[in-house]
């Protein structure tokens, strides 16, 4: 693997808008193993996230990567 994500000490952004789920062209989709645990409130977030946008749990990690690292 690559190097590890920089460490911060502020608090993540938060996104003022919603952006549509990214879809990727037919065929093309990757697979990624991402069998980790995570802490309860941060699976409480991926929740909350889900339940107010309407996303998958899936497309609110994929945001939040994107937003982060994209």
């Amino acid at each position: 693997m690559s190097a590890a994500a920089p460490k911060t000490s502020a608090a993540p952004a938060v996104a003022t808008s919603v952006q549509p789920p990214v879809v990727a062209p037919r065929g093309r989709e990757q697979t990624v193993q991402l069998a980790t645990r995570i802490s309860p409130d941060i699976a409480a977030l991926i929740d909350d996230a889900a339940a107010r946008t309407g996303y998958s749990k899936r497309n609110v990690i994929e945001q939040a990567i994107q937003q982060l690292w994209g």
